[in-house]
């Protein structure tokens, strides 16, 4: 990657996280917002960072479980490669799962494309949940989206509900496409040449690539007990992430503390982290929690902000702090990490 590309990459993360910032904090007191930060119940972050810990437990397990064709390694020697993949992923090029599969792969001896492989199958059950949520969620819980679009006579709810149906109908063709590439790889493989053919080189050979590794890491799950594992862990996972939040709908007492608005706060923060990326979620996460709390869920607009700057710094902290420590513990370079496009296959 070229300087310039880095550099407008940094300028487009940082115009996104300032835009997203002013959404945001607009009409919010900054007095207000600093004095609620006095009000909280911290001792409610201790159990939220234990949920967020233990997600990454959960993960490295899982990522375990995938590895085990390349190599026996045990759940503690997973953190180090894992936990600075996620500091690179704070980075504005989001390069976190080449640096992961590079750190493994270079404290191993594995091959950097088998490790990049089985990352590439933990992002597709992650997917295949995330949809799956978006679609429950948006169906079951379209009401909390209620509120008109313009004279159209369409409520905002009305879309969330054709929303989560699409949502399902995009879960199911990729399930199936799935399916035909791991029974019939060599002629989906042809398949996808002809649909790809009128793009450029690079990205047809981007697309290939992805395609083999995807189908190479798919090959450790050889038995339908090992699959199970792995699609209970993501599932594990998921939910650990999603219940992260909740220590902190006591700490702010929030109104609603229901099931629905936490699903809806996952949810829409999920989509908006898709859509709106910046520099370590900055912004784009406050955002997020503004849409699900203040503008779905009538609560306070000063906590919804000081809860989303709250949220998001108990997440930085734990990754960068983490992530800072098996930096040193195992002797990387600082300069290294930063460098993730160095590792682009």
């Amino acid at each position: 990657m070229t300087g310039l590309k880095k550099f407008r990459q940094l300028i487009i993360g940082l115009a996104v996280a300032c835009g997203a910032l002013y959404y945001t904090l607009r009409g919010v007191p900054l007095g207000d917002l600093w004095g609620s930060f006095a009000g909280v119940q911290y001792v409610y972050l201790l159990p939220a960072t234990a949920l967020i810990v233990l997600s990454y437990w959960v993960h490295a397990c899982r990522w375990r479980l995938l590895l085990l064709p390349l190599k026996k390694v045990p759940v503690a020697g997973l953190y180090a490669p894992m936990m600075v993949g996620n500091m690179g992923n704070l980075l504005p090029a989001r390069a976190g799962e080449l640096l992961r599969a590079y750190l493994f792969g270079k404290k191993y001896n594995v091959p950097f494309s088998g490790a990049l492989a089985t990352i590439l199958v933990l992002r597709l059950f992650d997917l295949v949940l995330l949809l799956l949520l978006v679609a429950f969620t948006f169906i079951a819980y379209a009401g909390a989206f209620d509120s008109p679009v313009g004279d159209s006579g369409l409520t905002f709810g009305d879309l969330a509900l054709q929303f989560g149906r699409a949502t399902a109908l995009l879960l199911g063709a990729i399930l199936i496409f799935a399916y035909f590439l791991l029974r019939h790889g060599a002629a989906t493989r042809a398949w996808i040449g002809r649909v790809t053919k009128p793009l450029p080189v690079r990205w047809r050979e981007k697309i290939g690539f992805l395609i083999e590794e995807f189908l190479s890491g798919f090959r450790a799950l050889k038995t339908f007990t090992l699959f199970s594992q792995v699609g209970g862990l993501s599932l594990l996972e998921l939910a650990v992430n999603v219940f992260s939040f909740y220590p902190l709908y006591w700490a702010y007492e929030l109104e609603n503390k229901s099931l629905e608005s936490l699903l809806v706060l996952a949810v829409v923060l999920s989509l908006i982290l898709i859509v709106l990326p910046a520099p370590a979620f900055l912004g784009s996460f406050q955002a997020g929690v503004m849409i699900a709390l203040n503008q779905l869920f009538g609560e306070d607009k000063v906590t919804a902000a000081s809860f989303g700057m709250v949220a998001w710094g108990l997440n930085f902290l734990v990754v960068v702090l983490v992530g800072l420590y098996f930096i040193f513990h195992e002797h990387l370079s600082l300069r290294q990490v930063v460098k993730t496009d160095a590792f682009d296959p």
